[in-house]
């Protein structure tokens, strides 16, 4: 049995603890499908300062003791020690971690800690000539395109997606089938500059899919590559299928190939979660079943997906006649209760209300949340909502923007998970609470997202990218609007509704003719997109844009004179891009959408919630 000082069963899930006063996470057996009794204990390992490694060691940074070492999970005395990481300037929490090979063996292991979002890695060597200290580098290994219609490019990263350590050198970026990046620190001092290249690899039996999820690993010497192929629109990412090849040398170029595994090198099983963290394990040490992929999927209704890549024995027969082996993975879904383990408390029932109440002084506001579907209050103690000394908006992607004065911090967090934080730059500006907040990707995770805030009274935005350095301010102009014909006055025109969908931001419908568009590249960059089609705009409405599952609607309450919005009828239209005209919408695709006074417009799964589809 694989077991650690403290007798947990390896491999495991270490969840966050986000409730009571531990920073230990919460331990969950992958073998026994459920939580382990007395929560367990691995060294050296709490919820901020550690970083898994798919070769079984953990990364720690002590604070107390100003110490970085490499932790033995199985044994408390089995430490490497290595040179502190300092305060300035750490890593993220989401770092992947690898190391080049075995770092007890004297070979001059590197340990390397890649950046989930910008272009940038540290890395050391065990016991080696790096001045006893972490090197840091950003690296350009070229650009890619991440809007085709704004022509938008972005720096390519070592996505942690596809990195893996194999024979002293890290692989990454293997979705491109004809080439895989290679990131060579073992050979060279800590002083000198990374050496990056790239292997001519032929896709062999890779085929072509449209959207993927792509992980490599490194197993007993040999580099696999794991796909979970899915389908937009589908039931999510549990319902990919798997896919798995090895990459295979051969004598004649090109030298390298990617063959469909059969198995994954006989008694072996791989161990996939979020953030692209891939390792290999004995499955007979582990109790796990050999040959078998276990992916984890957090969540409220967080699973394990364990794919089989047993060949088993069926034959197809053509209609020449010709007979082929039929590959079919078994795949079981194995469901954890962990939504109560993983956090000291129970996520918010969203959606909710948070009613703001002023108290004392503008800036004193008391914050009430309230259950819509059991009409009364819920006790909160999600400090970011509660405290005085914080500024929140909510964002339609169900994401909440905080500014806290008393930490000078800013971040986003998820109110069904308050300790899942997004840490982002301070906002420099005490913004209005009415400000309307935006994200432009659904999660705030994926590289390139951009934080919105728009201003309410004023032309004036700000706006930063998840992974950037500062936020920005800029003023508008995109023209004038008549506020008073008596008088003749105009004003400038504001960007309201305004709603993300595919990346942009759309704003301004009511005239049905034209339809504002806002990117960045890196800057803001403002457009419109011209509409046709015969809708005629009503005399009096309120119309709020809502983007939900990639598609775009309008939605107009429209209400006549001397009755008031809770009589208005509501009309909704989605944006044909094809065509580039509003069309009637006759469902909302089994959602629910919720909208708020500010131009809040935002779309929820109708299930989830607990709320009427369409």
């Amino acid at each position: 049995m694989d077991m650690s000082s403290g007798g947990v069963r390896l491999p495991c899930l270490a969840l966050e603890h986000a409730g009571g006063g531990s920073d230990k996470p919460v331990l969950f057996s992958i073998s026994e499908r459920k939580a382990i009794d007395g929560g367990g204990d691995i060294p050296g390992l709490t919820n901020a300062n550690a970083w898994a490694t798919p070769q079984g060691w953990i990364l720690v940074r002590d604070a107390a003791a100003a110490a970085t070492f490499l932790q033995n999970p199985r044994d408390s005395y089995d430490t490497i020690p290595l040179p502190h990481l300092p305060q300035d300037d750490l890593p993220p929490r989401r770092c992947t971690c690898l190391l080049s090979g075995k770092p007890a063996g004297g070979d001059g292991c590197v340990v390397l800690l890649v950046h989930p979002f910008s272009t940038v890695f540290w890395h050391c060597r065990v016991g080696g000539d790096g001045g006893g200290e972490w090197a840091k580098h950003e690296y350009d290994i070229g650009t890619q395109t991440v809007d085709d219609a704004s022509l938008r490019v972005e720096k390519v990263p070592i996505c942690a997606v596809t990195a893996a350590a194999r024979r002293g050198a890290f692989y990454f970026n293997a979705y491109a089938a004809g080439n895989l990046g290679v990131l060579d620190l073992a050979s060279s001092s800590a002083a000198a500059a990374p050496a990056f290249a790239s292997l001519d690899v032929d896709a062999g039996e890779l085929g072509d899919v449209d959207h993927a999820h792509f992980f490599l690993v490194e197993s007993e010497g040999e580099l696999y590559m794991v796909r979970l192929v899915y389908e937009l629109g589908g039931a999510g990412m549990t319902d990919c299928e798997t896919r798995v090849h090895r990459l295979s040398e051969h004598e004649q170029p090109p030298r390298q190939r990617w063959r469909r595994a059969r198995d994954l090198g006989g008694g072996r099983a791989f161990v996939m979660a979020p953030w692209y963290f891939a390792a290999s394990c004995d499955a007979g040490e582990c109790g796990l079943e050999a040959d078998c992929v276990y992916m984890f999927y957090p969540g409220e209704d967080a699973c394990v997906k364990i794919s089989s890549r047993a060949r088993r024995g069926g034959v197809r027969r053509s209609s020449t006649g010709e007979q082929s082996v039929v590959d079919s993975a078994r795949v079981t879904t194995a469901c954890l209760g962990v939504k109560n383990t993983m956090f000291g408390m129970d996520p918010l029932p969203v959606p909710c209300l948070a009613l703001q109440q002023q108290q004392h002084g503008p800036e004193s506001v008391k914050t009430t949340l309230f259950n819509i579907f059991e009409g009364q209050d819920i006790a909160c103690d999600i400090d970011a909502l509660t405290n005085n000394s914080s500024k929140f908006w909510a964002t339609p992607q169900g994401w909440i923007l905080v500014r806290d004065n008393t930490s000078l911090s800013t971040f986003l967090f998820s109110p069904q998970n308050p300790d899942e934080k997004v840490p982002l730059p301070y906002l420099p500006e005490d913004m209005p609470r009415t400000c309307t907040c935006l994200l432009s990707d659904k999660k705030p995770t994926l590289p390139g997202c951009i934080g919105l805030l728009v201003e309410p009274n004023a032309t004036v935005i700000w706006h930063c990218r998840v992974d950037g350095k500062e936020w920005a301010r800029h003023e508008y102009d995109i023209g004038t609007q008549l506020f008073d014909p008596v008088s003749d006055l105009h004003e400038k025109v504001p960007i309201c509704p305004i709603a993300a969908c595919r990346g942009k931001f759309y704003f301004n419908s009511e005239s049905l003719a034209d339809i504002g568009v806002l990117e960045f590249s890196p800057t803001p960059v403002f457009s419109s997109l011209e509409l046709g089609g015969e809708l005629e705009a009503a005399d009096r409405a309120k119309v709020f844009l809502v983007g939900s599952e990639e598609e775009l609607y309008m939605v107009s309450l429209v209400y006549g004179f001397g009755c008031d919005m809770i009589d208005g009828e509501s009309q909704v239209h989605k944006m044909d891009f094809s065509e580039q005209r509003w069309c009637r919408a006759d469902d909302l695709g089994g959602r629910a959408f919720l909208l708020a006074p500010g131009y809040f417009g935002a779309s929820c799964s109708a299930d989830d919630c607990g709320l009427e589809a369409d």
